[in-house]
């Protein structure tokens, strides 16, 4: 006998899948850093190997993030407001992708804006890294060999854009919406010249910019792929 199930229940059990699955594996890269730094004898290609491992499981883990997010619509959530800084949002980025970026050749490259300049976001936090991260891990994604990274800001008193641009394929002239939803994402893994990103990665991004208060857009241009994350910004 197979259940029927509605949105809400899925988006519960999916919910259940993606807590069950964080915890392990959480522990399992923290075992792998373990060893690396308590080992002297560790050889060159074990320390890469190692490495290796240990990207591969901070992709898994913003994967589960991604079905969180997939969870979370289904079953219709709102999130609270708690507030960040924009520059904790890129340091926080910086942190998470750099060793990506490295195992991609690619150059990543974070601008921030003098620490008084950083306006205080009025968003839920954790959703607006979610959808930076994923922003960002497109973009290493598509880059390419050599390629480069760039995500910086501009805000003025009521919003904060956050800007991800790279060197890959961009997005063309009337797909920016349909690259960013659920079924976008499922045709662009079928086609190899499209923006697909690990974990309905654009999908998670465009939703997780909405639960944070934001909106997410395509705004590419002069051939370079660009994304642009508008969060509201506090008011005083």
């Amino acid at each position: 006998m197979t259940d029927t199930l509605e949105a809400t229940e899925l988006g519960a059990i999916l919910g259940l899948f993606a807590h069950d699955l964080r915890n392990p594996l959480s522990a399992l890269r923290s075992n792998l850093g373990f060893v690396a730094s308590s080992d002297a004898t560790l050889d060159d290609d074990a320390r890469e190997a190692l490495a290796d491992s240990s990207v591969s499981c901070d992709t898994l883990l913003r994967i589960i993030d991604n079905l969180d997010v997939f969870a979370r619509s289904l079953r219709g959530e709102t999130l609270g407001r708690d507030g960040v800084s924009a520059n904790n949002l890129l340091d926080e980025a910086r942190a998470q992708h750099v060793d990506l970026a490295k195992s991609h050749a690619v150059t990543l490259v974070v601008e921030q804006v003098p620490p008084d300049k950083s306006p205080w976001l009025a968003v839920n936090a954790g959703a607006a890294a979610t959808a930076l991260s994923n922003l960002v891990r497109n973009a290493i994604q598509h880059a390419g060999g050599s390629g480069k990274v760039t995500v910086g800001l501009s805000a003025d008193a009521s919003k904060c854009v956050m800007r991800v641009e790279d060197s890959g394929l961009a997005i063309p002239e009337g797909g920016e919406e349909v690259a960013l939803s659920l079924v976008g994402q499922l045709t662009a893994k079928r086609d190899g010249r499209s923006r697909y990103s690990y974990g309905l990665g654009l999908y998670a991004a465009s939703r997780s910019a909405e639960l944070a208060g934001g909106v997410l857009r395509v705004a590419s241009s002069n051939g370079k792929n660009v994304f642009e994350l508008e969060l509201p910004v506090a008011s005083e």
